[in-house]
């Protein structure tokens, strides 16, 4: 435990650094004359990391003031000090990104002889995607990961070559270096479109393309981000020189690559309607994660439902649709029958994603009676609870008791946060949630 402990401290220490150190690489690819000023001094840098990082952790407070997980109360002291009483991220954020990083750690060690494997040079990946999003992927960037891949081996090439990990070179050198029989000048101009952060004359003014949210620092997944565009043109001409740092290049590439899969990017930080509707909702709806866990219900002996509808259930037409319950299970050797949502979420990462996550999850109608994602489920529990005749009839059960489960793939700030209207709801996975039911 006290390693886990020191794991957990001094990787979010570095974590802080390095977010906050990519911020001021947005700002200063705006700000910072290429020739004239003064060179930065360590001391100095430290206190714009200090800085940055403040605001990135007042900007997160905001955002849990704004959805309703702080109280919108602040005291400034004499000593101008801003005092917050942050009950939420002592009783949420803090636990929850602690034991994230503590089961990161524990996968992380049984997995450390592949680090030590000669790596595996594989020459084309489309096999291993699905057909249809390597064609929709080539619609969104117009050029295909194979062509990316290409471009950014010879990029690493090219820093190996002259021995830096970080160097510069001029558009139309890019273009001569990247280019090849795999690669054409179109795909290449393509890939530098997509992955190019440009020098602005300010850096709280956006072109017009994008929202005031993307240079936000402490929002994640923003599209004007290093991460998100890793290469740097650092003057306007029509020969600009591009700062490239070819490790962080490819990690942008698989940030991009596995977020476009997975879903877990915003649906606005696609440009195409295949993109933004076909695959993306497609990859949202997570009915993999859902056969996932049918999958392990029937493994453990639980007669298992996907998809259901309430009439179906009921044998009844009900007076509004209250929509399909992803997973009905229930066992002939115990009354407990569970009303499953599943939901496969990324992991949350600050405040800002941990505070509009749990505002989904109040049990809560908006203004137009239009509720949330818990009210929702939680609706179709009640029904089942008002006909237990009905649904002894449907599963074969003597006596049934239904119970309401939230089911995700990973850890989620529901676990942490006291909701009332989870008071009766089992949340977790489904490893954690069958096991409640084991010894019954």
């Amino acid at each position: 435990e006290k390693t886990l402990n020191q794991y957990v401290e001094q990787t979010s220490k570095f974590a802080n650094a390095a977010v906050s150190s990519r911020v001021l690489i947005e700002m200063a690819l705006c700000q910072c004359p290429l020739d004239n000023g003064n060179f930065i001094s360590d001391i100095e840098l430290s206190k714009l990391i200090a800085r940055a990082s403040l605001v990135i952790q007042y900007g997160g407070l905001s955002d849990a003031i704004h959805y309703n997980v702080l109280p919108p109360e602040l005291h400034i002291s004499a000593l101008g000090d801003i005092l917050l009483k942050d009950d939420f991220g002592a009783a949420v954020v803090e636990p929850m990104l602690s034991r994230a990083s503590s089961e990161k750690y524990v996968y992380g060690a049984s997995h450390q002889q592949k680090n030590y494997d000669d790596p595996v040079h594989i020459e084309a990946v489309k096999q291993s995607f699905d057909e249809d999003f390597w064609n929709i992927w080539i619609t969104e960037t117009k050029f295909n990961i194979d062509e990316g891949r290409n471009i950014i081996d010879s990029l690493e090439n090219e820093g190996i070559e002259l021995q830096k990990p970080i160097f510069e070179i001029k558009r139309e050198d890019f273009f001569k270096l990247v280019c090849s029989e795999e690669v054409s000048k179109k795909v290449a101009e393509h890939f530098l479109e997509r992955f190019t952060l440009r020098t602005r004359k300010r850096w709280d003014i956006v072109p017009h393309e994008f929202t005031l949210d993307e240079i936000y620092p402490w929002r994640y997944g923003r599209r004007l981000s290093f991460v998100a565009r890793p290469i740097l043109e650092i003057e306007e001409s029509d020969n600009p020189t591009l700062l490239i740092a070819p490790g962080s290049l490819r990690m942008g590439f698989v940030y991009l690559v596995d977020g476009t899969v997975s879903g877990r990017l915003k649906q606005s930080f696609f440009q195409t309607e295949q993109m933004r509707n076909d695959w993306w909702g497609r990859a949202k709806e997570g009915h993999s994660f859902n056969r996932e866990v049918t999958q392990n219900l029937s493994l453990n002996g639980w007669s298992v439902k996907e998809n259901i509808e309430l009439p179906e259930i009921l044998n009844e037409k009900l007076e509004k649709n209250y929509g399909d319950i992803d997973i009905l299970a229930w066992r002939p050797t115990s009354k407990e029958v569970l009303v499953i949502e599943c939901k496969d979420l990324s992991l949350a990462r600050n405040y800002s994603e941990i505070a509009a996550l749990l505002s989904t999850f109040q049990g809560k109608e908006d203004d137009k009676g239009k509720g949330d994602k818990l009210k929702v489920h939680l609706d179709r529990v009640t029904v089942m609870e008002r006909n237990p005749e009905k649904v002894k009839k449907y599963t074969g059960l003597p006596e049934v008791k239904i119970i309401s489960c939230l089911v995700f793939s990973g850890i989620v700030p529901m676990q942490f946060a006291k909701i009332e209207a989870l008071k009766n709801t089992r949340v977790g996975t489904i490893e954690e949630i069958t096991l409640l039911f084991e010894a019954s």
